[in-house]
């Protein structure tokens, strides 16, 4: 029997109120009045919810003992994981995983009683249930992992057979009840990592047979498969939604790639089983296959050794192109990774040399160069250099590029590629433009950011800007760098501090140019970091080894923190800079900025 469905619509608290803080100075304010919602950790993994007003002088209790959970996004891209385009997860401090949104709202599932749901905190207005469930025993019946569509509109979510073994699908824009997609057939036993959301629908696996969707019910899709064939969970939908490509095989040696349409309608692309790698979404150099954003092609990487790329045409009958052959590329060509498509035809990649000695992980690239490869209707390639670490443009590539790829990631917008190089046992940091305007660009400009560290630097998100945590060779010192992008500009640097050895970052954040975050060594250190070259503790010496362990950044230059107060309790305040704290209304506990 299936359990029914809890929407709710708004919600409303009493209003919790303290004295009102001090006023605040007029250069910390925003222009635009906004409503921070703070989770206050009121017993272990225990949260009441307070919307605080603009002024910040009176807070609202809008939601009471909420335990939270984790939320794993399903089937982002590793590589899209700084992108403030795409939805994000999340994690900090041991918290429950959480998802970000590209609008500034976030995802969080929790329970509350006999109450599991997903709560939404919009970008601006209260917090409201996206799905929820009353009655229910236990939790985990809400699947943890969910998808949300690229463009952070439609999640979709499922339950387990005990909570009915439904696929949800809720509207984040237009508030309304979520539409069960399976109502109408028996419970299912949900593959909850191969949910895909998308603008039109949803795709999942139930009982290993693939299923589709339009806004209002599934249906299975009739894949054909071959005896003794099962589907891979990792499936890639093409961008418009209407598409999927799903993995089937018998045995790993002898697969094959298959294209769904919504309308039912499935193409064998790559003909008859053969050796080919699984999809790699999450993989760190993956993925190692990809669909056309219209869904008329696929490219995909046989198993080697030795490796190789093809693209074929989604049709009854495919034009199957192999982009790395002789003459155009080396027989040593051995390593690719990071396959997506820029526009309906032309298909970027990394490929490279079999893996060096200095790179011994074998989800590594060895000596590489990222490639682009235009492919007509009847299947003939164009292909060029994007990186040119050879000096080769054109093809043929005889002379071998020179980077040692160990990790690949785009930027906050998507139109910059930032690498982790690995050579002579010493790391650099690079980058280059390679998208912009729907085109991947066919000209270099390769950058150097750092060179010449003792280990692999590790890079924050601080809103559309970076910090970079490395450790220069020979240095005994950390420095925080702080890269910026800009349009059609290399991306611009800045020597935000050294630290002593050991400090790592915490907390941080940034928002409209303007970053926080916490230094963590002996002691704690609030910095600042702005983009106009402002970087500086914000706290003054006093405040050493009293912050809380996270803290949170919000309009008008305002740092959200807890402060530990001499009688030993963590009191929430806004650092308004220059050493100065301001109380906020809220309990004397650990918090949280949600938004």
């Amino acid at each position: 029997m299936k359990l029914s469905l809890l929407m709710v619509a708004g919600l409303a608290g009493p209003v919790f109120s303290q004295a009102p803080p001090p006023t605040l100075d007029p250069g910390t304010r925003s222009l635009r009045a906004e409503s921070p919602v703070v989770a206050v950790e009121v017993a272990s993994n225990r949260h009441d919810l307070y919307l605080l007003a603009p002024d910040l002088a009176s807070a609202e209790l809008v939601e009471v003992d909420l335990e939270l959970l984790p939320l794993i996004l399903g089937g982002a891209r590793a590589i899209d994981a700084h992108r403030l385009d795409r939805p994000r997860q999340q994690e900090a401090n041991g918290e429950p995983e959480w998802i970000a949104l590209p609008d500034g709202g976030v995802l969080l599932r929790a329970s509350r009683g006999n109450r599991v749901g997903i709560l939404h905190v919009p970008a601006f207005g209260p917090p409201r249930w996206a799905v929820a469930f009353d009655g229910v025993t236990h939790a985990a019946d809400l699947l943890e992992t969910v998808s949300v569509s690229t463009d952070g509109r439609w999640l979709a979510c499922a339950t387990a057979p005990d909570l009915g073994g439904n696929v949800l699908r809720a509207d984040l824009l237009r508030p309304s009840a979520p539409v069960d997609l399976t109502v109408s057939v028996d419970a299912l036993t949900i593959d909850a990592l191969s949910l895909r959301s998308t603008p039109v629908g949803v795709w999942f696996l139930a009982g290993g047979e693939l299923w589709s969707s339009d806004g209002v019910a599934a249906q299975q899709v009739d894949t054909a498969r071959l005896p003794g064939e099962t589907l891979h969970g990792d499936l890639i939908p093409s961008d418009e939604g209407r598409h999927l490509a799903v993995v089937a095989e018998a045995v790993p040696a002898e697969r094959r790639v298959l294209v769904a349409s919504q309308d039912g309608a499935v193409v064998p692309v790559t003909g008859a089983p053969q050796p080919i790698e699984l999809p790699g979404t999450g993989a760190p150099l993956g993925p190692y296959m990809a669909l056309a954003p219209d869904g008329s092609r696929l490219a995909w990487l046989t198993d080697g050794p030795p490796q190789e790329l093809k693209v074929a045409q989604v049709a009854a009958q495919p034009v199957e192109t192999h982009v790395t052959q002789l003459p155009d590329f080396p027989i040593y060509i051995d390593n690719i990774g990071i396959i997506g498509f820029a526009s309906p035809t032309q298909v970027c990649y990394l490929a490279g040399d079999v893996v060096l000695a200095t790179v011994n992980e074998d989800d590594l690239i060895g000596v590489a160069d990222m490639y682009a490869t235009t492919t007509t209707t009847d299947g003939v390639p164009t292909t060029w250099n994007l990186t040119r670490t050879s000096g080769l443009v054109w093809p043929p590539f005889t002379v071998p590029a020179t980077l040692s790829v160990k990790t690949g990631l785009l930027d906050a917008t998507g139109e910059r590629f930032l690498l982790v190089e690995e050579q002579d046992e010493t790391f650099n940091l690079l980058g280059f433009p390679i998208y912009s305007g729907g085109y991947y660009h066919s000209s270099s400009n390769m950058e150097a950011l750092l060179v010449d560290l003792e280990k692999a630097p590790a890079l924050h998100s601080a809103g559309k800007s970076f910090l970079a945590v490395s450790e220069p060779d020979g240095m005994n010192t950390v420095e925080v760098h702080r890269i910026d992008p800009i349009p059609g500009q290399p991306m611009a640097m800045q020597l935000v501090g050294s630290f002593p050895t050991g400090t790592q970052l915490r907390g941080v954040q940034g928002r409209r140019g303007f970053g926080a975050f916490i230094a963590s060594s002996g002691s704690d250190e609030l910095w600042v970091s702005t983009r106009g070259g402002v970087h500086q503790p914000w706290l003054d010496s006093t405040h050493a080894s009293d912050l809380s362990s996270t803290s949170s950044l919000m309009s008008g230059h305002r740092i959200l923190l807890g402060v530990t107060t001499p009688t030993g309790v963590t009191q929430p305040a806004i650092a308004c800079g220059n050493g100065v704290t301001v109380a906020l209304p809220l309990p004397a506990l650990p918090c949280r900025v949600l938004r």
